[in-house]
């Protein structure tokens, strides 16, 4: 502890320490074309000030690679599963369990997870799309209100409109009523 280390050494545990940040970028897939550079530097330098420097700039450039890359998968996941829900919510057993299944995580992380992105449940987001879609069958089909409810995924019609009701403040029929008598 009390005994001097010789530049050399310290060289050769900053060259250990960024090999491991190698092979951690290596591992969650992040390349950094910095550490060419920064090896040929390394061998260049003369004080213990310039080491530090220098490995501390390439830590702060590689954390904030690492964070981006996080930062732009998440976003990855947010976009594939408000997708996949857009493409299944007709499915009657389309859930917060059955899409957690779908992408391989846990339905409380999906959840958290969704809603610190769109600032409300995933069920509510769930809700919205389904509702979205009935909208438009109400407004644009005279199609049996019983009818649009199965296609939009509501297993019963009513469910489909204590739901309706909840979001939109009236029922489906009231709804297309509305509509109809403003055309």
């Amino acid at each position: 502890k009390s005994k001097p280390i010789s530049l050399n050494s310290v060289k050769y545990i900053c060259f250990e320490l960024i090999n491991t940040a190698i092979k951690v970028a290596a591992e969650i897939d992040v390349h950094n074309s910095d550490v060419d550079t920064l090896m040929e530097k390394m061998t260049h330098m003369e004080t213990l000030d310039e080491i530090y420097t220098t490995v501390l700039d390439f830590y702060r450039r590689f954390y904030a690679k690492i964070k981006e890359a996080k930062m732009s998968k998440s976003t990855e996941l947010r976009d594939k599963v408000m997708q996949y829900i857009k493409d299944n919510y007709m499915n009657s057993m389309l859930s917060v369990g059955s899409i957690a299944d779908h992408f391989s995580i846990s339905p409380s992380y999906l959840s958290r997870y969704m809603k610190d992105y769109l600032g409300r449940s995933l069920t509510d987001y769930i809700h919205e799309v389904r509702l979205e879609r009935a909208k438009f069958l109400l407004e644009k089909t005279d199609k049996p209100v019983a009818y649009i409810a199965e296609e939009v995924g509501y297993n019963s019609l009513h469910n489909f409109s204590r739901v309706f009701k909840r979001y939109e403040g009236i029922t489906p029929t009231d709804y297309r009523l509305i509509k109809m008598n403003r055309t």
